[in-house]
């Protein structure tokens, strides 16, 4: 975790840093962000977060409490559901296994539609086959996940689930997807009140909201935010 988080300022760099950018985090990477945040708050001094962001969007992130509630609520909605996000992640099957790598990631399997034609949500055979070797690269380097649950930036926050440093945030957007397999709603709404965000923003997608057929959905509420929350002001 702690190689992840002395990434960030060098990922950014001094010309951006600079210009205050807007950092937009996805799954994993929203939970790196906010421990990011946590640990400048918990060490003191330096910036505040509105000093070096001018924005911050959290897309189907982890919530700050990890993913073991999130995981818990799966097993009691379903073994199945809960044994292919285990065998796909812990196992890494979603590496190698199609079906559990499209289940977890784009939606689902493909399916016949009623005029015969099959829906692959815009994800084909060969995106996939693509995607995992992607993934496959990017496993080589595994998150401790225990040294995580140690950490977690969860155990900083008030007593309405606000990070400490709330108030010194830039704007800040939370947005969910509402066909998510590995996410789920109350995990948002956990990432929402750690940023002070009234409501999350669910669009119509699956967790990978940036790569199937429905990545418009998520591109447009990130698109208007900016607009009206950033640049607008």
């Amino acid at each position: 975790l702690q190689g992840l988080l002395d990434s960030i300022p060098s990922i950014l760099g001094k010309e951006y840093q600079e210009r205050r950018p807007i950092l937009v985090a996805h799954s994993m990477g929203g939970i790196n962000v906010m421990k990011y945040l946590d640990e400048r708050y918990e060490n003191g001094g330096g910036k505040r977060p509105n000093e070096i962001f001018s924005g911050i969007a959290s897309m189907c992130s982890v919530p700050p409490s990890g993913n073991g509630k999130s995981t818990m609520r799966t097993l009691r909605r379903s073994l199945k559901d809960a044994y292919r996000i285990t065998v796909g992640f812990v196992l890494k099957k979603v590496n190698t296994d199609a079906s559990i790598c499209r289940q977890c990631f784009f939606g689902g399997e493909p399916k016949v539609l009623d005029d015969s034609t099959i829906d692959d949500y815009g994800v084909s055979d060969e995106d996939v086959a693509r995607y995992q070797t992607f993934f496959e690269r990017d496993s080589k380097a595994t998150l401790d996940v225990s040294d995580l649950s140690r950490r977690l930036p969860s155990k900083h926050v008030d007593k309405e689930g606000r990070a400490p440093f709330v108030a010194d945030l830039p704007p800040c957007l939370v947005v969910g997807a509402k066909d998510d397999f590995i996410v789920d709603e109350v995990a948002v709404q956990e990432t929402a009140r750690y940023y002070g965000v009234d409501e999350p923003i669910f669009v119509d997608s699956p967790h990978d909201v940036m790569l199937t057929r429905k990545w418009q959905n998520a591109a447009d509420v990130l698109k208007t935010w900016i607009e009206e929350q950033i640049l607008g002001k």
